[in-house]
């Protein structure tokens, strides 16, 4: 099971008990308005078998789907609860295809923002990537309105590649890093 620690966070894969929490942030429409068509997920049963596809994905080391916890408990006796979700997986084609391109992406629910979080565990997963994985290039897209998430590719050093329409559906801005191996 992967786990990694950051100085603030816990990546590690999201429970079938924490549907509830998971239904909390990813059907919250504001969350949801650059994900999945922007369209919220429409109940608990959904998500929990989202979590179960997340899981199945990771078995099969086909995605990396690890919910974002805070390392801190957020007050007394209480036990931290996942904030988001820090992905790595291929990018698909516009019918859903794996390119072979690898994607780094993140979600969090909106107290959340603003904080370095998505930032700090997509900075965690790319590393293990790059050395677990042996990736090469990651890549990260967004819609061209979602500045947030371009800030958050700039801060990773991610370079601009454009706009692209190979992945999904639409016309994304990409971003990409290109690791050099020593020669």
């Amino acid at each position: 099971m992967l786990q990694l620690k950051t100085q603030r966070l816990l990546l590690r894969p999201w429970d079938a008990s924490e549907a509830a929490i998971a239904y909390e942030i990813y059907s919250d429409p504001i969350v949801m308005q650059y994900l999945a068509e922007g369209k919220p997920m429409p109940s608990l049963d959904y998500t929990a078998a989202k979590i179960f596809h997340w899981e199945k994905l990771m078995a099969q080391q086909e995605g990396w789907y690890l919910a974002i916890v805070p390392n801190e408990p957020a007050g007394e006796a209480s036990v931290p609860q996942p904030l988001g979700t820090v992905v790595l997986k291929q990018l698909p084609d516009p019918q859903g295809r794996p390119t072979g391109d690898w994607e780094i992406g993140w979600n969090l629910r909106q107290s959340a923002w603003g904080h370095g979080y998505a930032t700090e565990a997509a900075r965690s997963l790319m590393d293990w990537g790059i050395n677990e994985l042996g990736l090469r290039d990651i890549y990260a897209v967004a819609q061209p309105v979602n500045v947030a998430s371009v800030r958050v590719m700039q801060r990773l050093g991610m370079k601009d590649l454009g706009r692209t329409g190979k992945y999904y559906e639409g016309e994304l801005v990409l971003y990409g890093l290109q690791v050099i191996s020593p020669a």
